[in-house]
């Protein structure tokens, strides 16, 4: 499986669209993203809003995004989540053409205030445990949506990380890819096996601390980037947090601990679910790592795929 081609979308086609389908009248700043287009639109009044942009590949992951959001509007309400804006048409997506003429798909969602606690650099024990907890309110919230676009295929999910060995060749450095075999074999050895029989569930499937905001206190404020959203392993989801809530932490287990007791306390965690933590989490930093080696070299000027 290949990553899409990103849509070829300028800040002027952005405002263009704005006009034609939301009778806007906007700037326009492309946000990074890993797979399509974001750019956040302002209005003359200040109200801000983002506009996402996929290929047309990506329909069915869109609608079943927007499907989702609405299921959580009047659900998950103790932090804030994007809300579907609708167009002119009243229609919560639209379909167009990017600037080669390649036909896309294009949503608007509200701005969710905040700063990513990736910003934060070193996480306080009570931001983790409390980012554990409202991720468990978020899936608690998800659990009773369901929507056959979920069942997909799809390589982030981590049940699939096994498969992700075949593109570990895309890792120029052949210390790192040792260590991405390593951790993916392990995952293939210890925790595939056991995957088919634990509790299954539609969930976010990338709470990194990119997509996780705080407010200025440091105080969880939101969650935002649904567009990973698959029915997969339930566990899978503490361990995608925790694998990112450790990076360049000066006690890395601790950190993932602390996010881990947060969700274990609002959604517990079975005993067998908890046994296959650890090699969940390597492997998913080994995916990431691998999955973004590989479009690097499809897209070498997408500084946000290296992150």
């Amino acid at each position: 499986m290949t990553p899409s081609r990103r849509p070829q979308v300028s800040p002027e086609r952005a405002r263009q669209l704005a006009r034609e389908h939301y009778d806007l009248s906007v700037t326009a700043r492309e946000l990074p993203s890993y797979d399509d287009r974001n750019f956040l639109l302002e209005e003359p009044s200040g109200r801000r809003t983002i506009l996402k942009i996929s290929s047309a590949s990506q329909r069915s992951a869109v609608e079943l995004q927007l499907a989702a959001l609405l299921h959580l509007e009047p659900r998950a309400t103790e932090f804030q989540l994007p809300r579907v804006c609708l167009s002119t048409a009243g229609s919560s997506l639209a379909v167009v053409d990017d600037e080669a003429g390649t036909g896309c798909v294009v949503r608007m969602l509200s701005f969710v205030e905040g700063h990513p606690m990736a910003d934060l650099g070193q996480y306080r024990p009570d931001y983790l445990f409390a980012f554990g907890g409202a991720l468990a309110v978020l899936d608690k919230a998800l659990a009773d949506f369901s929507d056959p676009l979920a069942e997909r295929e799809f390589e982030w999910d981590l049940r699939h990380a096994g498969k992700v060995l075949e593109h570990t060749a895309a890792i120029t450095s052949h210390q790192d890819r040792a260590l991405a075999e390593y951790f993916l074999s392990q995952f293939r050895a210890l925790a595939e096996p056991r995957l088919a029989t634990m509790r299954q569930s539609i969930i976010h499937c990338d709470a990194n601390t990119h997509n996780v905001l705080v407010d200025a206190q440091g105080d969880l404020a939101g969650f935002i980037d649904f567009g990973d959203l698959v029915k997969t392993t339930l566990v899978c989801e503490p361990a995608i947090a925790a694998a990112y809530a450790m990076l360049s932490q000066a006690d890395p287990l601790a950190a993932a601990s602390q996010l881990v007791a947060g969700y274990h306390g609002t959604l517990p965690l079975e005993e067998e679910e908890i046994a296959i933590l650890f090699p969940l989490i390597c492997a998913r930093l080994s995916v990431s790592v691998t999955l973004g080696a590989r479009t690097s070299q499809l897209e070498p000027d997408n500084a946000h795929v290296a992150i």
